[in-house]
């Protein structure tokens, strides 16, 4: 599913589920995995690869 900027999200990895918004998007090249920049609900903001993310409907 493609994300874009103002979803929010779910750390998949995050032991406690951790929620952030996409502020921003980067891909370098085509072949690319996509990188979003993401303001976390503890206050961190991070470079997060797609694949280590899921949308909350």
């Amino acid at each position: 599913m493609t994300m874009k900027i103002g979803d929010m999200v779910r750390h998949k990895l995050s032991e406690g589920g951790l929620l952030g918004i996409i502020i921003g998007y980067h891909q370098a090249i085509e072949s690319a995995d996509p990188t979003y920049l993401v303001k976390w609900s503890d206050g961190r903001l991070n470079w997060v690869l797609q694949r280590l993310m899921e949308p909350i409907q």
